[in-house]
């Protein structure tokens, strides 16, 4: 990770979050098909949604991101 160091302050370079949609042992992935059966206004919704999750992570907060158990966004 590259620290850039401005006036004594660190500077952290962002977090890139992945989003990885897995699929199943016959090759579908539920998650892929959920979202193409949808309108085009909610696969935007969506889309829009999954973009500031890759882009925040967790920071986002609610109602985009919450903690669940232990090490479970």
């Amino acid at each position: 990770m590259d620290l850039t160091i401005y006036n004594n302050i660190v500077i952290l370079p962002p977090v890139v979050w992945n989003i990885e949609y897995y699929k199943s042992e016959t090759g579908r992935s539920p998650v892929e098909e959920f979202v193409d059966f949808q309108e085009t206004a909610v696969k935007a919704r969506i889309v829009r949604t999954l973009d500031l999750l890759e882009e925040f992570g967790i920071e986002l907060g609610m109602p985009y991101a919450r903690h669940l158990e232990k090490q479970l966004w």
